[in-house]
């Protein structure tokens, strides 16, 4: 039975980022002697905003990072050189945003600071005392790119 065989007719994409452009798919019937008319299923792709991604480091499981910082010492890093930054449907991610928020006692003693990228400054934070957190926000561009501002940042304590 013809009716139930194109009732099980599907179309999939398996593709992450597919082209958004109509799908048409034409179908016709023979009975061996002539072919019906033609009759079409039209698909429209609509793109979907796939969420970034951000790994600390791709050699641990999960996305997070663990250091140590000794009180005195020097700045450490925030990420492992094995740090990942994703977005399927876009190369070039616009703002970065760092948020200290655990176990804050001494504000501005306790910042993060670009231990090798040139001619970039990192923000003056905000500190938000509701939420006992320090913000940083840093704005990309192609030059200055995710990955490289993460492998660039180090959290330091200032004692006082």
């Amino acid at each position: 039975d013809f009716t139930s065989v194109l009732r099980t007719l599907i179309y999939n994409n398996p593709s992450e980022e597919p082209t958004p452009l109509l799908r048409t798919i034409f179908v016709t019937v023979s009975d061996g002697q002539s072919e019906s008319r033609v009759s079409n299923s039209s698909i429209t792709i609509i793109p979907v905003n796939d969420v970034p991604y951000v790994d600390l480091d791709t050699t641990a499981s999960g996305s997070n990072f663990e250091t140590i910082y000794t009180e005195g010492g020097p700045p450490v890093c925030i990420t492992s050189r094995n740090v990942s930054v994703i977005d399927n449907d876009n190369t070039h991610f616009v703002s970065l945003f760092i948020r200290i928020s655990s176990n804050i006692t001494l504000y501005p003693e306790e910042e993060i600071l670009i231990s090798t990228t040139p001619n970039l400054t990192i923000p003056i934070p905000v500190y938000i005392p509701t939420d006992n957190a320090i913000v940083y926000s840093i704005l990309l561009n192609e030059r200055l790119n995710a990955k490289l501002v993460l492998l660039s940042l180090k959290y330091f304590n200032q004692l006082p």
